[in-house]
Parts: C-alpha cells; structure tokens; sequence
C-alpha cells in the first residue's frame, strides 16, 4: 500500500469478506423494528448505529447488505485501513460502490475526521456501527449535523417471543401511557416465557445458549472495546473486571461510587471513570436520584443479561434485581426519564420514579407478595403503580410484561 492507494488483491480481500457477510446475512430473514428505523433513513447520508456487543448490529449491515445494490461491508476491527476516506474515494471511482457498510468504526482512531470528508466530497450512504457510545456532539469534528446516531437494544421482550418462535408474528407494540393508565394490556399467557426472556434477551445466544458467549461479550468488551475507544489501559482490565463481579453479587440499592472505591481499594475518582466506561459499552444503566438535600450517588444496574451471568447469587436472591434490570433498561431504551427515590435518612422507599406525558408516577417492582404498603408516606400527587412479575390482579397493579413490549 503506498500514498494511500489500494491494490487489486487488496480490495479483492475486502470485497471478499464482504462476500461472506453477505452470504451469512441470508441466515437471518426476521429484521428486527429497529431495522427499519435505520435502513428507511434517507436523511442524513450517514447513520451510526451503535449498541452493546451481541445485539445483532453486524446482522443488521448484512441485511443492509442483501438490500443496497452496490453496497460493501469493511469490519474496522479485522481489516487494516490506513486511509479510510481515500478507500472510500477508491471504492466509489472504480468498483461504482455507492453504500459502504463500516462495522466497528471505533477501532479506526480516524474515523471522525474521514467520515466528515465523505460525507462533504463524495456521494456515498454510510452506515457504520460501534459498540461504544459514540458521543458525536463532543467529537473534534463537527458531526452532529451530518450523522444521525440510532442505538440498537437488546430485544424487547415481545423480539423475543418472535424471534424464539414462540409467537408465529411480532405482536403489537405497546405505548408507555397505555400500559401505565391500563389503557392497554399485555397477554399473560407470555408470563410463562418471561424468566427465559430474561436470562436469553441477546440475539448472539439465540443459535447456542451457552455462559461462554456473554464471557466472552465482556471480555472483548473489557480488552479490546474501551482499550480503543476510551482511556483505558491493560492495567485497568483486573479492576475492571473485578468491578463487574463487585456490583452483580450486591444489592443494587447499597452501590455507590464510594463503596466500589472502597471495597477495591481504588480512587474515586477511577470508581467514576470505570462505571462510566461500562455505561458507554452498553453494560451498565446509571439512575440517579430524584430528591431534595440529597447525595448524588447513582443506583448502577446492569443490562440484561450480564448480572444473572456474573453473580454467585442464587436464583430467587437474584431475581428481584434483574427485574429492577429489566425495568431500567427498557425505559433508557425508550428515552423515558427515570430517577430512582432515595431519602435521607436511608428510609426503604419505592424503586424508581418515572415521567411520561408530563405525568409522574412512582414504580415499585417486585413479586405477587408486593402490596401498596411499600407506598407509606409518598404524596397523593404522584401515581403509584406496582409492577408484578408473576402478575396478581389487585389495586395500583400491572403486569411488569407488558413493559416489554413498549419498543
């Protein structure tokens, strides 16, 4: 390779490999909801997608793949790029490939400044996926107002159903008011498949159900991901590691930044920056408090399904925070705010707090043995929902299902 130019056995090996994706893309006829959101975007000519290792972005770009004529798929992280705007230019002049396919962007340190020259000199749809958040707003080069970022969750429960071939079409999709006013309901014959859904919501374990597909997530995640993407170093990985066992074998409500710092004798300041990391892999959602006179330490919750993977716990001590999981992870994803409810004098109070058309309602999740007494002492104003899992009709109450299928 010389003065960027790429040679014919070069590109002959990338459009080979994208030959494979393509022909691997074929497998997977079902397209997930989201696919729709990225591949229907005709405005702006480059869409990032971005989400938590094993959710199913590279399927998607093969599905692209099998769809954009003249289209190429480049993995970022297995093929070696030194100019990733003067391939492109290449690509474009010579083999007439109009849509380029970038999986894993991040793993190219130059990737914000080329996808800014593509997007001002050449006539070519991008999409390209990382497994960080990509915090385009903040990056060097003004991107914000050519890429359009649209994040890839793990499956909602009413994907899973499908997707598992427990249900022969994707059932209708849910809104948050119409499950929070019992306006809309959720059928409670699915309650029987949702303990699986929650240990199984990754499409990477549909084909082999095995704990060593989310090891090896996380690893990659922990040696490979945040060592290109963030400032995270080989010194790092054993805390970082430790982290992750630390938080799923404690109760999710008694986490603070402090206790992880002093519990594996690190700074506060690294406390911080590890947790935030995470957050930015798509392995931990952060809730903060909602409150007065109140310490802002966060409530740390995992994504499904790593804290069942993780935690020595057993089962039945378990359940009662993966659900808490659960709950967080569908309402990030569904960009409803949520805080979590903490006093001052470490009263024990409902779960969390959320806000949905300008209404706040106060959530507490739990099993049929939850009653409104866990409401003792909160305000009238606010509406008071409890959310069962296995789900028993009383007042206030709602199955805690039919949140998944609010995608």
């Amino acid at each position: 390779m010389v003065n960027n130019m790429y040679s014919i056995n070069e590109i002959n090996k990338i459009i080979e490999l994208s030959e494979l994706t393509r022909q691997k893309g074929l497998k997977y006829p079902k397209k997930r909801p989201v696919f729709f959101d990225i591949y229907n975007n005709s405005v702006p000519t480059i869409i990032g997608v971005s989400g938590l290792r094993g959710v199913g972005k590279t399927v998607i770009l093969s599905q692209i793949l099998n769809t954009e004529k003249n289209s190429l798929y480049i993995s970022l992280d297995s093929t070696l790029v030194s100019d990733l705007f003067e391939l492109s230019k290449e690509l474009l002049r010579k083999y007439k490939i109009t849509t380029l396919l970038f999986d894993e962007i991040h793993y190219y340190p130059f990737w914000q400044r080329d996808l800014k020259k593509i997007y001002d000199f050449l006539e070519i749809k991008v999409y390209f996926t990382s497994s960080v958040s990509l915090e385009i707003l903040k990056a060097d080069f003004d991107l914000s107002r050519r890429v359009r970022i649209i994040t890839v969750p793990v499956f909602s429960f009413r994907e899973f159903l499908w997707f598992y071939d427990y249900t022969t079409d994707l059932l209708n999709n849910l809104a948050i008011t119409g499950v929070l006013k019992k306006e809309e309901e959720a059928d409670l014959r699915y309650e029987a498949f949702f303990e699986e859904y929650l240990s199984y919501p990754l499409p990477a374990q549909k084909q082999e159900r095995s704990p060593e597909i989310i090891i090896n997530i996380i690893n990659k995640i922990i040696e490979r991901d945040l060592i290109y993407s963030e400032d995270i170093a080989a010194k790092d990985i054993f805390y970082l590691k430790n982290i992750l066992k630390f938080l799923a074998n404690s109760p999710s409500g008694e986490i603070s930044f402090s206790t992880i710092a002093s519990n594996l004798q690190i700074s506060h300041f690294l406390a911080v920056k590890y947790i935030t990391a995470f957050e930015k892999a798509y392995i931990l959602n952060v809730i903060y408090p909602k409150g007065t006179n109140i310490k802002k330490e966060p409530k740390i919750l995992f994504s499904l399904p790593f804290r069942s993977y993780l935690s020595g716990l057993r089962h039945e001590n378990l359940l009662g925070s993966v659900k808490e999981d659960f709950f967080a992870g569908i309402m990030k994803n569904n960009k409803i705010k949520i805080f979590y409810l903490k006093s001052k004098r470490g009263k024990k109070l409902p779960d969390f707090m959320i806000e949905a058309a300008n209404t706040k309602y106060i959530i507490e999740i739990g099993g049929k043995s939850k009653t409104l007494a866990q409401f003792k002492g909160i305000p009238d104003k606010y509406d008071k929902i409890i959310a069962l899992n296995p789900f028993v009709e009383r007042d206030k109450s709602i199955p805690l299902i039919a949140f998944g299928f609010l995608d």
